[in-house]
């Protein structure tokens, strides 16, 4: 797995919208995140798909998406990427794009989270190269721990993160950290996993089981730690998607699990399903750790994750994130 190349003082960063672009009331969010972006030294252009809004569950048509992502990507002038927005179909950007030549461009960073699970999933998989599973282009309006890290892991310079002490499902009420630890199927105070970080939303990654894009299976690591999380699914949702997944081969190699807390399911029991059972009766076979609730995904606050990166992962009170890459 090949690390992109460091941000340095006087790069330019492309804003990109494969899924979702920024409407016009969000204009002044974004000007505010590409002032804090260059008050950090660097430049930043705005592509022009991350102002239109006429495509259906993307920005603009799948054709025009994949060009952009497609040029930003080999474009030298360009040293990092990072997306608009999340969204709903940037699947359909996928069927047009060419990653032979992504393959084989100069690897650099791209981050985004949601649909954008698209391109750092496939980037990993298809292209064998590191990404980073994290913030859009409006969350650097405010330079916080997830945005800071973020920048710091485009920069090489952070190797490591933890979680939040709190979270908050609206911005008025926080809450203590729920995360819990399983291992063998009951509730453990510490776990530790070793290996590489695969993963992202678990809606997108379900839905390229079985299509051209799908070559999880044929990564030959003999140690992969899942990340997923969940944005529209039910717990009857996770729990098919995680079984489509295992008996697609994804899961043959896996040394731990971490889930984020999911958007739609969190508190929701379905048929006797909740996010829990939901995930642990489909691993009971195999003898991994298993995390829940943790801070990555659409309920903030979130970490930022190498996608692709050697990592230890432990929990003993707080979860912790350890990378390896030269």
């Amino acid at each position: 797995m090949r690390k992109p190349a460091s941000l340095q003082k006087g790069d330019t960063i492309a804003v990109v919208a494969p899924s979702f672009g920024i409407v016009e009331e969000e204009h002044a969010i974004l000007a505010q995140a590409i002032k804090n972006l260059e008050k950090k030294g660097y430049h930043v252009d705005v592509l022009e798909n991350v102002f239109k809004s006429d495509g259906l569950g993307i920005s603009t048509s799948p054709e025009s998406c994949a060009q952009e992502l497609m040029e930003a990507y080999v474009n030298p002038q360009y040293q990092a990427i990072i997306s608009a927005s999340g969204g709903e179909l940037m699947c359909e950007t996928l069927s047009h794009m060419d990653f032979v030549q992504l393959k084989n461009a100069s690897p650099k960073w791209f981050c985004g989270f949601s649909d954008n699970t698209n391109m750092t999933f496939t980037l990993n998989t298809l292209c064998d190269v590191m990404s980073i599973y994290g913030p859009h282009i409006l969350d650097f309006a405010l330079m916080n721990k997830c945005t800071r890290e973020a920048l710091g892991m485009m920069q090489g310079t952070c190797h490591h993160t933890s979680d939040y002490p709190y979270y908050s499902l609206d911005d008025f009420a926080k809450k203590p950290k729920i995360i819990t630890a399983y291992h063998h199927g009951k509730k453990v105070d510490y776990v530790q996993m070793k290996g590489v970080l695969f993963g992202g939303c678990l809606d997108v990654l379900a839905n390229l089981v079985g299509t051209r894009f799908d070559k999880a299976k044929e990564k030959d690591e003999h140690h992969v730690i899942w990340f997923l999380e969940a944005c529209d699914l039910d717990p009857l949702g996770i729990r098919r998607a995680l079984w489509q997944l295992k008996e697609a081969g994804w899961f043959k190699h896996i040394s731990g699990l971490m889930l984020g807390r999911p958007l739609a399911s969190m508190g929701v029991t379905m048929l006797g399903v909740d996010e829990y059972n939901a995930v642990l009766d489909i691993f009971q076979d195999l003898d991994i750790p298993i995390l829940f609730d943790c801070d990555f995904g659409h309920i903030g606050p979130t970490m930022p994750i190498i996608s692709g990166a050697n990592a230890k992962v432990t929990y003993e009170d707080r979860l912790k994130i350890e990378y390896y890459y030269k």
